[in-house]
């Protein structure tokens, strides 16, 4: 559960339903599947990857911090993700981003195993 300080009062979202968090300058747009807009909140996307650093989050560029759960497609210079959004991929995060998609595909696929 996070725990995210908005001007409209003081929201908690489960990081199950973040599909991605946006950098906007020293703000950020929480992109979630139970809000229809996104939320905009005064922190950098540094602290949200503190914050949620062991759950199955992933930096993807300077400026998205993606739920790797809500990834579609890979491709080589952009992800798409469940709601139809396309984020440009790093260049520079290329091996991170290369490795968390491996290591979420075979998780994946020992889950279907297991069935």
């Amino acid at each position: 559960m996070l725990k995210i300080n908005h001007s409209l009062g003081i929201f908690y979202k489960n990081a199950n339903c973040i599909i991605r968090v946006e950098a906007f300058s020293n703000y950020s747009k929480i992109h979630c599947t139970d809000e229809r807009h996104p939320i905009l909140v005064a922190k950098v996307l540094k602290w949200f990857e503190q914050q949620l650093k062991n759950d199955d989050f992933i930096r993807i560029h300077r400026s998205h911090f993606v739920n790797k759960n809500y990834m579609v497609n890979c491709l080589p210079s952009n992800i798409v993700m469940q709601n139809g959004d396309v984020i440009n991929r790093s260049r520079r995060l290329k091996k991170t981003c290369n490795d968390g998609i491996i290591n979420l595909l075979a998780y994946n696929m020992q889950n279907i195993l297991v069935e």
